[in-house]
């Protein structure tokens, strides 16, 4: 594969940290266990928000949105330009309390099998900017290649009425000519 020229790497809010860190606190007091360790739950909060602020990527070249995260595991993503349906903000009451948008990128296959968008990337700094560039950019990929033409030579099906009735034809044949009993 050819190098590709970045066109952007995403800055991360330094407030996600204090999100992350918010997340998992409510989570563990919602626990007897994390209300009896509350001190040692607090540190531990802080010390992986820390970690996971630092394991953050993403970056946009000429074809592909690469993302990375993850502490104990690394999970990094190539999601295709030409792949990507929509990218959306998200805005919730403490995102908005802390100034922070997550940005959604959802791709042709996303949200199938349980899973959820292509990618989720949450507090990334000047968001709606990088959305605009990640749209442009996946247009003008788009326009370079142009729509997918179907080779000359070969011939594409009449469609699912005309495949289903031809096959109806040929088990008829096939019938016809089974020895009755």
């Amino acid at each position: 594969m050819a190098e590709q020229r970045i066109l952007a790497r995403v800055a991360f809010d330094p407030k996600l940290r204090t999100y992350v860190f918010l997340q998992a606190v409510l989570v563990g007091t919602l626990s007897i266990v994390g209300l009896l360790t509350l001190p040692l739950f607090l540190w531990l909060a802080w010390w992986w928000s820390g970690r996971h602020f630092q394991s953050l990527s993403c970056t946009l070249t000429e074809r592909r949105l690469l993302t990375g995260k993850g502490v104990l595991f690394r999970r990094e993503r190539a999601i295709p330009l030409d792949k990507i349906q929509d990218v959306s903000l998200i805005r919730g009451p403490l995102l908005n309390a802390l100034g922070l948008v997550k940005l959604r990128v959802e791709t042709a296959g996303s949200g199938s099998h349980g899973e959820g968008a292509a990618a989720d990337l949450t507090g990334v700094a000047g968001a709606e900017a990088f959305q605009e560039l990640v749209l442009a950019q996946r247009d003008r990929e788009a326009e370079r290649h142009g729509p997918a033409v179907p080779a000359p030579d070969r011939q594409e099906p009449a469609g699912i009425g005309g495949t289903l009735a031809e096959m109806l034809e040929v088990l008829k044949r096939i019938e016809a000519k089974l020895p009755a009993g």
